[in-house]
């Protein structure tokens, strides 16, 4: 094995260098982002694979 310890995550590497209050604010900010994305990502999927299906007259609205 190598001699020097190395993070396993880089994400933690970053944060053990900044002040607790900046390191906390950062985690809250990434933990906004996280669940951002993870609310929009799928509807977005969705919306685009059902387009593509009605483009190609595969599927019907029944709106």
């Amino acid at each position: 094995m190598g001699g020097g310890q190395r993070d396993v995550n880089t994400l933690t590497g970053l944060l053990e260098d900044l002040p607790p209050l900046a390191a906390y604010a950062s985690a809250a900010i990434l933990t906004e982002s996280v669940l951002l994305v993870g609310a929009f990502v799928p509807t977005l999927t969705l919306l685009l694979s059902s387009g593509a299906l009605r483009v190609r007259d595969i599927w019907t609205c029944p709106c």
